[in-house]
């Protein structure tokens, strides 16, 4: 999202994007911690409606918006996980939470089965869960997918 701003792009709401340490996945339980702190005090300081905060993340991020979500199911009214995954076992808790997950068929970094295994496992629980798998592309599927305008639209779509 901030490349889509450098070029131009408007969005009609407020976006965060903390970058991980080198050698730190957001995976990690002390970093869940500080992205739900740092979530609730800009929240509090830049008055957003609660129960409009939507989540995104890419390769890493899209590890850390799962184990984020999962953590504090109640936090997000909608996630766009891309080329992501979890490596926990919590993912009943993202039974009731709108989530469209996004991966390329041919990513050798990590594997399109990551997404395709939560979907599997949440589409009966929930009914606002979606996949896209891009044919022919590789770990970059966040270019594609947020350059399309639907992900806006279905996200600001929900509200909790």
């Amino acid at each position: 999202l901030p490349k889509r701003i450098e070029e131009g792009m408007n969005f009609p709401f407020v976006i965060v994007a903390p970058q991980c340490e080198d050698g730190i996945w957001w995976s990690h339980d002390k970093k869940i911690v500080s992205l739900y702190v740092l979530m609730k005090k800009i929240v509090s300081e830049l008055r957003i409606e609660d129960n409009r905060i939507y989540g995104t993340g890419l390769s890493m991020g899209g590890y850390g918006i799962i184990e984020l979500a999962s953590m504090h199911h109640k936090l997000f009214a909608a996630i766009i996980p891309i080329c992501g995954g979890t490596i926990r076992n919590k993912l009943n808790n993202l039974r009731d939470l709108p989530m469209w997950l996004f991966h390329g068929d041919k990513d050798d970094v990590i594997p399109f089965e990551s997404s395709l295994l939560i979907y599997d496992y949440l589409k009966k629980k929930n009914e606002n869960i979606r996949i896209t798998i891009y044919e022919n592309i590789g770990h970059d599927s966040w270019t594609e997918t947020y350059e399309n305008q639907k992900i806006y639209n279905w996200l600001l779509s929900f509200k909790n």
